[in-house]
């Protein structure tokens, strides 16, 4: 994959990177932390778009005339940008910066049923660049990309009724959440596979309890035909900060193995 940054190879201890984390947030978990990193890591985070206050399969976009904390996903945004201002303070004060990867997510965009795609199509155009503006209004240096340059595969706008690619059933709940995974490693996965495990079985499973076979398919969904660029985006010794309003939702990156080699930052909101 192309480099977006040059990176200086000189590295810098990171305890107090992760102290100055908690300070911010101290509902945050540092995943797979190192006691190092270069001095100019890369860090990616990810916009999804500005939903209006609803449940998640009752999706419906913000209009772009309303104010962002009208969305359901503004906290997160607050979060976002005290986070990485902070790691970028703690960088600083060890002479390096932060290179800012700031993606929207474009694709795998949740609505509702009966909503107009033409309009809502023409309203993720309009959060595409309230969300770039946003991110210059983050002292950092920052490159601001979506889905759709990076090639994401996976259609722009999904419902959690919209029906699956293949018709899986199954009475037992290991059988059918094997068969989801296999499902995912054909349709989604293809360069990264999902490992059939108890625990992503589980994992699964929790999802279907919630929001059903097809509605745990098109939200994992949306979060696989991505995850696996992260480690090729950031490196080694990059940082992935994560921001999510329930805490299953982090479990979904249990299932690209890639980034387990990745250090990430959780934050519930």
């Amino acid at each position: 994959m192309k480099e977006l940054f040059l990176s200086d190879e000189k590295y810098i201890q990171t305890q107090k990177i992760w102290d100055a984390v908690n300070l911010v947030w101290p509902n945050s978990l540092i995943k797979n932390p190192r006691d190092k990193i270069i001095k100019n890591p890369k860090v990616c985070i990810v916009y999804c778009p500005l939903y209006a206050k609803s449940e998640l399969d009752n999706s419906k976009l913000i209009e772009p005339f309303q104010p962002l904390e009208e969305s359901r996903v503004y906290n997160k945004l607050l979060v976002y940008k005290s986070v990485i201002e902070a790691v970028e303070s703690s960088i600083k004060k060890e002479g390096g910066s932060m290179n800012l990867l700031a993606i929207f997510a474009n694709k795998g965009v949740l609505l509702g049923e009966n909503q107009n795609v033409k309009k809502a199509d023409n309203i993720l155009l309009a959060h595409g660049e309230l969300l770039k503006r946003y991110t210059k209004i983050i002292n950092v240096n920052s490159v601001f990309i979506d889905y759709e340059q990076l090639q994401v595969k996976f259609p722009k706008f999904v419902n959690f009724k919209d029906s699956l690619p293949v018709t899986i059933k199954s009475e037992e709940d290991v059988k059918l959440t094997s068969k989801l995974i296999q499902m995912f490693n054909s349709e989604i996965c293809i360069n990264e596979k999902i490992i059939d495990n108890k625990k992503n079985r589980k994992l699964l499973n929790n999802f279907i309890k919630m929001y059903g076979l097809e509605g745990t398919y098109w939200l994992i969904g949306g979060y696989l035909a991505f995850d696996y660029m992260i480690h090729d985006l950031v490196g080694d010794d990059g940082i992935y900060i994560a921001a999510e309003r329930m805490g299953i939702l982090f479990g979904i990156s249990r299932l690209t193995p890639s980034l387990e080699k990745v250090t990430r930052i959780q934050l519930l909101v």
